[in-house]
């Protein structure tokens, strides 16, 4: 997920709205991606339930509500909404936006997934490299190693720079 900018007013509320019209997802105090969530109208009382979060995790269904009051009395801190929910409770709300995956480039006709495992391998490779600074791995000969890392660097370079 890329990070988004969003402009909004200096109301608590209004920039609650806007970044749920700009989010994709949430979470609500750490816990699992939620996409779904309702806003009902303001009518200038505190009491106001003006959004309601709604998620299911292992077959239960949970909400989160917040009032006008609870969202007026928010703040932005650490790129999270953090007011009280209708209960009086602390509630901290992350904001996400959704990408979609696009593969890259590939050159030949090697399926996906063996793609994939070649650029784990290649990180894995990377890693072992750099912890080791060359030294061989394991049962790795050191001119294994050092033959290893070449590898790497051609299936890097015929991936396109993975």
């Amino acid at each position: 997920m890329n990070a988004t900018t969003v402009s909004f007013p200096a109301s608590p509320n209004a920039a609650l709205y806007a970044l749920l019209a700009s989010a994709d997802l949430v979470t609500i105090d750490g816990g699992p991606y939620v996409q779904n969530w309702d806003i009902a109208t303001e009518t200038g009382d505190p009491e106001n339930q003006v959004v309601l979060f709604h998620w299911e995790n292992e077959g239960l269904i949970f909400t989160t509500i917040l009032t006008e009051g609870g969202i007026a009395a928010g703040r932005l801190k650490d790129e999270c909404f953090v007011c009280d929910d209708f209960e009086g409770e602390p509630t901290i709300i992350r904001f996400f936006k959704v990408r979609e995956i696009k593969s890259q480039s590939l050159q030949g006709d090697a399926p996906f997934p063996v793609i994939v495992h070649a650029r784990r391998l290649i990180e894995k490779i990377d890693r072992a490299a750099s912890l080791r600074s060359g030294q061989p791995a394991g049962e790795i000969k050191a001119e294994d190693w050092n033959e290893l890392i070449a590898i790497a660097g051609d299936l890097r370079s015929a991936l396109g720079g993975a």
